[in-house]
């Protein structure tokens, strides 16, 4: 059970993260010239990145290019721009989860090495 302190942080981190995969959405669609709304991101990404975490599949794997071909194609978006905009954001959020790592590894190294001088 989750005590009554940590409701609220872990409340305020699930919708940052929501946020920023949003985001990553709407920065893939520009930064690939897709022409997609950003409305229409803010309105139907939500819904994918909700069906990824179903326990389907692998790390979402399908269910994102699926999901964003069918929820985008309801927005209008024909499915090789919504195919594209899933893998950009696939793209997207490994490239921040490797930097994180990275920022990680280097964390602890650096830790490590203070301690042994």
């Amino acid at each position: 059970a989750i005590g009554r302190g940590r409701l609220t942080p872990a409340l305020v981190s699930s919708i940052a993260y929501q946020l920023v995969t949003v985001l990553v959405t709407a920065v893939a669609g520009l930064s690939l010239r897709l022409e997609v709304p950003l409305a229409t991101v803010f309105a139907l990404a939500p819904l994918v990145w909700f069906a990824t975490a179903l326990p389907i599949s692998v790390g979402g794997l399908g269910v994102r290019e699926a999901g964003f071909v069918v929820a985008f194609g309801w927005g209008g978006i024909d499915k090789e721009r919504a195919l594209l905009l899933s893998l950009g954001t696939g793209v997207g959020l490994l490239a921040i989860g490797l930097a994180g790592a990275l920022w990680f590894t280097w964390d602890r190294v650096r830790g490590a090495l203070a301690t042994r001088t």
